[in-house]
């Protein structure tokens, strides 16, 4: 319910008409009572695009039992969830949505005695499209064995595997929502071999018709040959783009549907030939809290040393800094394959939002600090 700039929310599980009344009489007196939001209003209604987003695969599958069985069947130990949704949203502005959609993700994580570690997953619409023995078998040969070579503080040229560039990619996404940006529109953010686009029906990505305030979800163009193209906006922070993660501005737009679009090496050893000196870093996880624009912190696993040209002895979990957009400035080159890596951790009602990040892998001169292992 939004009233004079203000928006409450009441949830309900008890359908019939009272019940509904009763919800919407709780949202209006929430509403009466909150703080007003500048500009907080709903979406209008528009026609929303089909897609092909839901494998009735994954209503047959025993909740129970379906991750042992996949995992169990590739002989594969890791964690596997799927899910479905089917959402209708309707307002008196005239708003009138319906979709289903379906995921499937697995992940795999593996560790060594010395302590290092490494988490790769994939994600699709269902669980024909994923692959646990492939996925188990490329975390084994990236996090690889051995006795791990200490890592000098400072900054480090890196090869950054796909499930790093996507964790790189979600920080920087939050830059493109709504106002964020403060006056560096147009402006050169970015490499210019750097083409990022929030794309919901982007071929491997896990497709949505619409967000969560029933506005028709719209592909961005956010960077163009490493120039700031555009924002996503939800009806309240400017003129709806479809990127509404809840209704009346209550949670602010974001792109969650991001493909990076890749380059012309064959993969990772590629990328690295022409590093003297440097760090593979398959995987990112982000440690603590971000602040748009300035350096956060993260945990880099998998991590081995490029000497030479050549990926090289391992070395230990590593707690490292950058700024996203700062790194993608220092891209020289990409991979041609993108992967399709979920985000993380998924929303508590993961089967109405999941998305996933297609992202190749990168090399970047620089703009990734070290400050030490992690135990």
């Amino acid at each position: 319910m939004v009233r004079d700039r203000r928006t409450g929310l009441a949830v309900t599980t008890d359908l019939d008409d009272d019940g509904l009344r009763r919800a919407a009489e709780g949202a209006a007196l929430l509403a009466a009572a909150g703080e007003p939001v500048p500009g907080a209003r709903l979406g209008d209604p528009g026609p929303a695009r089909t897609h092909d987003g839901f494998d009735p695969v994954v209503l047959s599958l025993d909740a129970s039992s379906a991750g042992a069985a996949l995992l169990g069947a590739a002989g594969v130990q890791g964690a596997f969830r799927a899910g479905a949704a089917r959402t209708a949203i309707a307002s008196t502005r005239g708003v009138r949505a319906y979709e289903q959609r379906t995921f499937a993700e697995v992940r795999v994580r593996r560790g060594t005695p010395e302590g290092r570690s490494l988490e790769l997953s994939a994600a699709a619409v269902g669980p024909g499209g994923v692959d646990p023995a492939e996925l188990a078998a490329e975390t084994d040969a990236l996090l690889g064995a051995g006795t791990p070579a200490a890592v000098a503080e400072g900054e480090h040229a890196v090869v950054l595997g796909p499930w790093a560039v996507a964790e790189v990619l979600r920080r920087a996404a939050v830059t493109f929502a709504g106002g964020n940006l403060h006056g560096r529109m147009s402006t050169r953010v970015a490499a210019t071999t750097i083409n990022l686009s929030d794309s919901p029906r982007y071929p491997g990505t896990l497709p949505r018709a619409f967000d969560a305030e029933g506005v028709p979800r719209q592909p961005v163009p956010l960077i163009q040959d490493g120039v700031a193209h555009r924002a996503v906006h939800d009806a309240t922070s400017g003129t709806s783009t479809g990127h509404a993660r809840a209704p009346g501005g209550l949670g602010g737009p974001l792109p969650e549907h991001l493909v990076l679009v890749g380059g012309g090496c064959e993969g990772l050893a590629e990328l690295a030939t022409p590093v003297a000196g440097g760090l593979l870093v398959p995987g990112l996880s982000l440690r603590g809290s971000w602040v748009i624009g300035e350096p956060g912190s993260a945990m880099a696993e998998g991590v081995h040393h490029i000497r030479g040209g050549e990926i090289a002895e391992p070395a230990p979990n590593l707690m490292v800094f950058f700024e996203p957009l700062e790194l993608l400035s220092a891209v020289q080159a990409l991979t041609a394959t993108q992967r399709a890596v979920p985000a993380t951790p998924f929303p508590q009602d993961s089967a109405r939002t999941a998305s996933a990040t297609l992202a190749p892998g990168l090399r970047a001169d620089g703009a990734v600090h070290v400050v030490g292992p992690i135990a």
